[in-house]
């Protein structure tokens, strides 16, 4: 998703399937932290499988940020916090 700047380009997504998005993307966030805790068990023979999962726990973790201040804009602005 490339995040845009004036958050109520965001109006036509409800609060409800933000908030939904978010709880979805942190299990799959704990889900990638997991893989990552077993592959370390030999780092060497999960080199680059380690390197990817960290790349998408980054991406997914961004993306929470992003939808967090949509919803944090959302609550500023009042006029879209009842979803």
């Amino acid at each position: 998703m490339e995040f845009k700047s004036d958050l109520s380009l965001y109006n036509h997504i409800s609060t409800f399937t933000i908030e939904q998005d978010i709880i979805d993307t942190q299990r799959e966030i704990d889900t990638h932290i997991k893989l990552v805790e077993v592959q370390r068990r030999y780092p060497i023979d999960n080199k680059t499988e380690i390197y990817m999962n960290e790349g998408h726990i980054s991406n997914k973790q961004s993306f929470v940020r992003d939808l967090d201040s949509i919803l944090k804009w959302r609550k500023d602005n009042d006029e879209f916090s009842k979803g």
